[in-house]
């Protein structure tokens, strides 16, 4: 068995903008593991991490006027 050093951190994006998450790990030195594109997934992981490790644990999302709460919660536990 490989050993990974990795860590599960929780995140909150300002903006919508696609990429956003990745992005700004990344150029802080700790990319997405499995994440191809902006250098998480290193040639000894590459048969490991077949896709990319990230999780949206919760969502919130505004609601249109008139249905009754001011946003909508969606919850997902890890895979």
């Amino acid at each position: 068995l490989k050993a990974w050093k990795a860590a599960e951190v929780e995140v909150t994006p300002s903006t919508g903008r696609k990429h956003q998450i990745r992005v700004h790990l990344a150029l802080e030195g700790y990319p997405v593991l499995g994440d191809g594109a902006y250098g998480g997934q290193p040639n000894d992981l590459a048969d490991d991490c077949y896709r990319t490790f990230l999780h949206a644990r919760c969502l919130e999302l505004p609601l249109p006027p008139g249905s009754g709460n001011a946003s909508g919660t969606v919850r997902a536990d890890y895979p």
